[in-house]
C-alpha cells in the first residue's frame, strides 16, 4: 500500500512506515496523474492540496486525511458520494490562531480597556475569548449558529452592534456560500461602516469572509489569509499593517495536533477497513506481530489526538515574523506566496 503525505506534516512519514510505502509531495503541485503513477491507496494533505472529483477521479485513493482544521479545500460531497473515507483535525489549530491575536493585539494595541469582538465561538473563538478576558479585555461575541442550537453558553451580541462596539475584531468563522449564515463577504460594504475609526480588523477564518474590495480607509487591517489566495489584491497586502502567508494556525504543537488526529484516523479506518489481526495471522505468521506494533502505535496516536491539555495561551512577537507584505509588493506572484509560507519558521 502507498500513502502519499504532504511534505508539510511533521514527522508522518516515520510514524506511518509500518502501514507500507510513505511518500511525500508539494502540497500544491499534486495532479491527478501521481496518484495514477504512484497507486496510493491513502492521500494526507493540508490546505494548499485541493481534494475533488477532479484530482481522484478513478484513482486508487480510499482514504483522504486532512491534517487541517478547516475543510474547505476538500469537496466532502464528492468523497461521500464516491465512498472515498474522509478525516480532519478539528480544533488541532486552536491554541495557535488564538495565539497568533493575541501577539497582533499585543504588538499594535493594549488588552486592558479594550474590547475584543470575536465572529464565530467553535475551537478558535472560544480559547481565544478564555485568553482575552485573562488579559483584561471584555469580549463580545457573535456566532448566530451556535446561539440557534443553545450551544452558545455566553450572551449573543448582534453583528452589527458587536462591530459598532469593539477595538479589536477578530474573525473565527468557515466560509460557506448558502444555508440560513452564509459567511461569504459577511464584512461588506454595508457591515464594513459600522466599524469606529481606528479599530483593529484581524482575519486568520478564511480570505473570502471579507469583501476586500470594501475595506474602508479608517479601519487598521491585519491579514493572514486572502480571497484568492495565492494570488492577493495589491491593494489588500498594501494597506495591510501585518500580512502573513496563512500561517497563523501554524506552529510545531499545531502541527503535531494534526498529525496526530490523522494519523489515528487513518489507523482506525484500515483496521476496520481490513481483515482481523488472527485471519491475516493464519495467513501469514509474522502479520500478528507487525499488527500488535501498529496497534500500539494507533494507541499512541490517540492518546495525543485527544489531549485535552489546556495550556496558558500568551503573545509570541515570533509569530509575526514574515516578509510577506514586503516579497510581494516587490514580486508579485503565487510562488512568492507560497515561498513566504514555507519559510516561516514554526516556534
Amino acid at each position: 500500500m502507498t500513502i502519499l503525505i504532504d511534505e508539510q506534516i511533521p514527522g508522518l512519514p516515520e510514524r506511518l512506515a509500518d502501514l507500507g510505502e510513505t511518500r511525500t509531495f508539494v502540497g500544491r503541485a499534486l495532479t491527478r496523474q501521481d496518484l495514477i503513477d504512484s497507486e496510493a491507496e491513502i492521500l494526507l494533505v493540508r490546505s494548499t492540496t485541493l481534494v475533488n472529483g477532479a484530482l481522484l477521479q478513478d484513482t486508487p485513493v480510499r482514504f483522504v486525511g486532512s491534517a487541517t482544521a478547516g475543510v474547505d479545500h476538500v469537496d466532502a460531497a464528492w468523497l461521500r458520494d464516491h465512498h472515498t473515507a474522509f478525516a480532519y483535525a478539528p480544533g488541532s489549530n486552536a491554541p495557535a490562531v488564538a495565539q497568533y491575536v493575541l501577539t497582533v493585539i499585543d504588538r499594535l494595541r493594549a488588552f486592558r480597556g479594550h474590547t475584543l469582538g470575536i465572529v464565530g465561538f467553535g475551537h478558535v473563538g472560544s480559547r481565544l475569548a478564555a485568553a482575552a478576558e485573562q488579559l483584561g479585555m471584555s469580549v463580545l461575541v457573535n456566532d448566530p449558529p451556535l446561539l440557534e442550537v443553545g450551544a452558545l453558553m455566553r450572551p449573543h451580541t448582534d453583528l452589527l452592534d458587536l462591530l459598532r462596539r469593539s477595538d479589536v475584531v477578530s474573525l473565527h468563522v468557515p466560509i460557506t456560500h448558502d444555508g440560513a449564515h452564509p459567511t461569504h463577504h459577511l464584512l461588506n460594504a454595508e457591515t464594513l461602516t459600522s466599524m469606529r475609526p481606528g479599530t483593529l480588523l484581524i482575519n486568520t477564518a478564511r480570505g473570502g469572509v471579507i469583501d476586500e474590495a470594501a475595506i474602508p480607509d479608517h479601519i487598521d487591517l491585519v491579514v493572514d489569509v486572502f480571497e484568492g489566495e495565492p494570488i492577493l489584491q495589491r491593494s489588500t497586502v498594501e494597506r495591510a499593517l501585518i500580512a502573513t502567508p496563512h500561517i497563523a494556525g501554524y506552529t510545531v504543537d499545531a502541527k503535531q495536533r494534526g498529525a496526530d488526529a490523522i494519523a489515528f484516523s487513518l489507523r482506525s479506518f484500515l483496521k476496520g477497513a481490513h481483515p482481523s489481526s488472527r485471519e491475516r495471522s493464519e495467513r501469514d505468521p509474522t502479520i500478528e506481530q507487525r499488527a500488535t506494533s501498529s496497534e500500539q502505535r494507533a494507541a499512541e496516536d490517540e492518546q495525543r489526538a485527544q489531549s485535552s491539555e489546556q495550556r496558558v495561551i500568551t503573545p509570541d512577537p515570533r509569530r509575526l515574523q514574515s516578509d510577506l507584505k514586503s516579497a510581494w509588493l516587490a514580486d508579485p506572484t503565487p510562488e512568492t506566496f507560497d515561498r513566504c509560507r514555507k519559510a516561516y519558521v514554526l516556534v
